[in-house]
């Protein structure tokens, strides 16, 4: 059923995306009382990740949570009232706009790597790529859309995807070469891959004080080199880099950077 043409209509809707996310993400947790598959935390996963990102999903009431609320998280009946996955549309847009990809993508094998809920599985789908060919992994799972696996070892097998969905994930990485090589490992000859991260000009210290807590490594991405050295030898084409606008680190902003691999 999600995968028919009029759900991949409708989940261009941002308000449909979350209500068949908040609907499912009841269902499973709530009625049918499904735990949430956490995978055991390892030196390579930055500190508070799988804490400060399972929030996305559920509330969380441990002291911990109590004393560093999420800023902006708000829940209904125990579940994240509001998720549309719509920051996966940063790297979409500019991904779509390559005729190889507009062309193939009902036959491209599509990986997205730490999208929390189901809401980006469903945001792909309006952008035409097909269920069956979508695959997600994090470190945390209540959903059979969204498999738990570390993306410093990833559960797939060598040159299986055509297009990496890597938005907002390699920040959290203590190892982000090993992170990289993984991803490369099961990347086709010629895939895509699609990188995001936030940059602010706050310091690690700053973070710390207004959060409670590192959000993300302490290894910082800044610009589009922080991102494209972990990938150097293998690095084709570059089509989007929008590093430019924070040259001058004045900026607070989502830095986006799309590439091709030889391999």
């Amino acid at each position: 059923m999600l995968n028919s043409k009029l759900f991949a209509f409708l989940f261009k809707s941002s308000f449909f995306r979350n209500l068949i996310r908040y609907i499912r993400c009841f269902w499973y947790i709530k009625f049918l009382k499904k735990k949430i598959n956490i995978l055991e935390e390892n030196e390579n996963i930055s500190s508070n990740t799988i804490f400060s990102n399972k929030r996305h999903i559920q509330e969380d009431k441990s002291n911990l949570s109590k004393n560093h609320k999420h800023p902006s998280n708000k829940y209904f009946f125990g579940i994240k009232s509001y998720s549309n996955g719509g920051k996966i549309s940063l790297l979409a847009n500019p991904l779509l706009s390559i005729n190889n990809v507009f062309n193939n993508k009902k036959k491209m094998k599509v990986l997205c790597i730490g999208p929390r809920d189901e809401a980006e599985i469903f945001n792909l789908l309006s952008y035409g790529f097909l269920l069956k060919n979508i695959f997600a992994i994090d470190l945390f799972s209540y959903s059979p859309l969204i498999k738990l696996s570390d993306m410093h070892d990833i559960k797939f097998d060598d040159n299986y995807f055509d297009i990496v969905f890597c938005g907002w994930s390699l920040i959290y990485s203590n190892d982000k070469q090993k992170a990289s090589n993984e991803i490369l490992r099961v990347c086709k000859k010629n895939a895509y891959i699609c990188t995001g991260s936030t940059v602010t000009t706050l310091s690690n210290e700053e973070i710390v004080n207004k959060r409670g807590y590192m959000i993300g490594s302490d290894d910082r991405i800044n610009n589009s080199k922080d991102v494209l050295k972990y990938f150097e030898g293998s690095l084709d084409k570059i089509f989007f880099d929008n590093s430019f606008e924070f040259e001058n680190k004045k900026i607070n902003g989502k830095l986006i950077i799309i590439f091709s691999i030889s391999k």
